[in-house]
């Protein structure tokens, strides 16, 4: 049981029974993983790539709108699509960042370990995960220091932030922070006025950002529709021709569906769209927003497309 924001109590969702999963396809997924990790890592690295895909956006000053389209009806192999920063399994990850911190930081001791500064929404209620990773950050390394904070706690007007103006070094209530973990942060409704200059004096600190906010823009599904287009797009960053090709195959056929974009292609859009007028419910609309939730499915599907269109 949940109680939520609202207080009522709500039951978890849940599953009784383990879902089976080809061996197969799993062992790829494993395989693959490094692979998506360095071209995460290069795309979030890459400035006038992130600058020409969301060019569109930001001369029309408009918020990310409903643009992909994906299509999950395929064969029986592993798909990718959408990427999650957010995920659990960090905790030893986070104490191993902590320790890289403090290696280059001269004025700081093994024994005296800088802080891990954890962002979290107002009435928290997914702290289940949330818990996971403080437990097995400490087992990584049972000194470390954890702040939960929410954005107002963190607030200019609550004098609990402090960045040093000559070396960015980031303190919260007295303590150095060596790593800034967000769990919000990742929807319009999560930041009013004073929320978004938080966010901006933490990005501009010395700290550790996770994700930092190049890698919470390659994540959004704007850029993956990007990569998403061929093996060719992938040629960008490095990646070998038979490697590009096990990616591109890894992505969900999706579009966007303005051809503003530099990637898109007039052509695909009035293909998938066409199709999607004839089978609705093979296909999914996504809009640009991260959580979980907000798609659009079946028959609403094609009404929202034309909306969009």
């Amino acid at each position: 049981m949940l109680r939520t924001a609202d207080g009522a109590i709500v039951t978890i969702r849940h599953t009784l029974l383990p879902s089976p999963y080809p061996r197969i396809q799993f062992e790829e997924a494993v395989d693959i993983q490094r692979s998506f990790n360095s071209l995460f890592l290069r795309v979030a690295s890459d400035y006038e790539f992130m600058e020409s895909t969301f060019k569109p956006l930001s001369a029309a000053n408009a918020s990310p709108p409903t643009t992909s389209c994906l299509l999950l009806s395929a064969p029986r192999s592993v798909e990718k699509l959408r990427g999650c920063p957010s995920a659990t399994r960090f905790g030893s990850a986070i104490a191993r960042a902590v320790e890289e911190y403090v290696k280059s930081s001269a004025h700081l001791q093994r024994t005296c370990l800088p802080a891990v500064l954890m962002v979290v929404s107002e009435n928290e209620t997914n702290i289940y995960d949330q818990r996971s990773i403080e437990e097995a950050m400490l087992c990584a390394n049972v000194a470390l220091r954890l702040l939960r904070r929410t954005f107002a706690e963190l607030g200019e007007s609550a004098r609990r932030v402090v960045v040093e103006e000559s070396t960015g070094r980031l303190f919260v209530d007295g303590h150095e922070v060596a790593l800034v973990y967000y769990r919000t942060g990742y929807a319009p409704h999560h930041f009013d006025e004073e929320a978004w200059q938080t966010k901006l004096r933490l990005e501009r600190s010395l700290a550790i950002k996770c994700p930092s906010i190049d890698y919470l823009l390659a994540n959004m599904k704007l850029v993956q529709t990007a990569l998403a287009a061929g093996s060719t797009s992938l040629s960008r960053f490095g990646v070998s021709v038979g490697t590009a090709e096990r990616l591109a195959a890894a992505f969900a056929r999706q579009t966007v569906l303005s051809t503003d974009f530099n990637f898109a292609d007039p052509v695909v859009i009035e293909k998938m769209v066409d199709e999607c007028r004839r089978g609705p419910d093979k296909f999914v609309l996504k809009p640009q927003r991260e959580g979980g939730g907000n798609n659009v499915f079946g028959g609403e599907t094609t009404g929202t497309c034309l909306v969009t269109l």
